[in-house]
């Protein structure tokens, strides 16, 4: 019999599925493509314009002071490791399964597990994005609008999960998020730490959390190789509509009833309401634009570095 791709206890199955952070065990990293030979030949064959390069500035508190992005500059994948290992860098290779069929393979045979265990996975489709991280580099406190499940391949990081709600999650932040007002970086407080689930991740560990859930990672002293599998339930989606709603009566002085105190219904009709307001373009978001400041460029001495 083959080896399940991905194996989930069953005492995090039923209800109670996904209401709370889940470790499980993958596969992944016995495959091929995630091998140093393969991931070189996935980034030389990742669309550029699909491909990021970012270092993250944090002030004492740990809070997100400056995003830097940069140009990777023509380079190929064993250069961009190589500079992912000297630096602070990390790397993000967005929709890996759209651009690479053994990663979109590899997404297919993970849905149709994930449908056995649980009928809410059904439509929910996959979406991978290969991360590829320095040593020393961490990712800020933030909250994603998909649901998301990470399945790390090599390496050790350590990643904190939040409650989705009340302090940690402000419903007038995430909202905005949602209206595209800002990115999903929303204000941290160490404090916070003190409600976190905490997990150390080694190859072949999987995470999952409850839908919007605030994290934050730190790599720990190692070069780190993860997916970050993005999905949308239809729960998550109803949240997503009564948020965008929410915000969208805020901002006309109107009162607004908070996401976690919704039942199913509510949530539904909140959905049901926002959809037509998006149509219409009532509410425009801002494009967040990043100006390249750094690209990788290779020295006399053969090496790679950034250049400011």
């Amino acid at each position: 019999m083959k080896t399940p791709l991905i194996t989930i206890p069953p005492e995090a199955l039923g209800s109670s599925f996904l209401r709370s952070p889940v470790l499980f065990r993958h596969r992944f990293g016995e495959h091929p493509l995630f091998s140093e030979e393969g991931l070189v030949g996935l980034i030389d064959s990742h669309p550029e314009s699909l491909t990021d390069l970012n270092i993250n500035r944090f002030d004492a508190e740990g809070r997100l002071v400056k995003l830097i992005t940069g140009d990777r500059n023509g380079l190929g994948g064993a250069d961009l490791i190589n500079a992912v290992g000297r630096g602070e860098l990390w790397v993000n290779l967005r929709h890996v399964n759209e651009t690479h069929p053994g990663v979109a393979a590899l997404m297919a045979e993970m849905q149709a597990a994930l449908e056995a265990l649980d009928a809410r996975f059904k439509g929910a489709r996959l979406d991978a994005n290969l991360l590829i991280s320095a040593p020393g580099a961490k990712v800020p406190y933030h909250a994603d609008q998909p649901e998301v499940m990470l399945c790390h391949i090599r390496g050790a990081k350590r990643i904190w999960i939040y409650p989705n709600g009340g302090r940690h999650l402000p419903d007038e932040h995430f909202e905005r998020v949602v209206l595209k007002e800002i990115t999903e970086d929303i204000p941290y407080d160490r404090s916070f730490d003190a409600d976190a689930a905490v997990f150390d991740l080694e190859a072949g560990h999987g995470v999952a959390w409850p839908s919007n859930a605030p994290h934050r990672v730190e790599n720990l002293g190692t070069v780190n190789i993860s997916l970050s599998i993005e999905y949308m339930t239809w729960r998550n989606r109803l949240r997503l509509g009564a948020y965008y709603l929410n915000g969208l009566l805020r901002r006309v002085g109107l009162p607004q009833k908070p996401v976690a105190d919704l039942k199913p219904l509510g949530l539904a009709a909140r959905w049901a309401l926002a959809q037509p307001l998006k149509r219409l373009g009532l509410h425009k978001g801002r494009q967040m634009l990043f100006k390249r400041e750094f690209e990788l460029v290779r020295d006399a001495a053969e090496d790679v570095r950034q250049n400011a």
